[in-house]
């Protein structure tokens, strides 16, 4: 698998994505899908909004993103799961991806 150099931040439901994150994988993007294929969480962007998705909310007058998973972590019994994990393009999948390591 390839080495990380981006991160993304879970902490109390939200998931955080910071600004350099957003524009390299999700630029113009407005809301994104969330799919747990154990070990991976694939974060994958939606390209038409009226297709759904959970809203990237804008954070900070940086442009910072935030997205609120708390439904995603509960029925996936990720509930626990919180701190700041490197991610990686999986170009196979077309998704921004991390591992859960149990």
């Amino acid at each position: 698998m390839e080495t990380s150099q981006h991160e993304i931040r879970i902490a109390d439901g939200n998931l955080y994505i910071d600004k350099n994150v957003y524009d390299i994988y999700f630029k113009n993007i407005e809301s994104i899908a969330l799919l747990y294929t154990p070990p991976l969480v694939l974060i994958m962007p939606v390209q038409q909004a009226g297709n759904g998705g959970l809203l990237l909310k804008i954070r900070t007058a940086r442009g910072d993103r935030v997205l609120n998973i708390f439904e995603f972590l509960e029925s996936n019994d990720l509930g626990n799961l919180e701190g700041t994990l490197p991610v990686v393009w999986c170009t196979e999948q077309a998704a921004l991806t991390f591992n859960i390591i149990s």
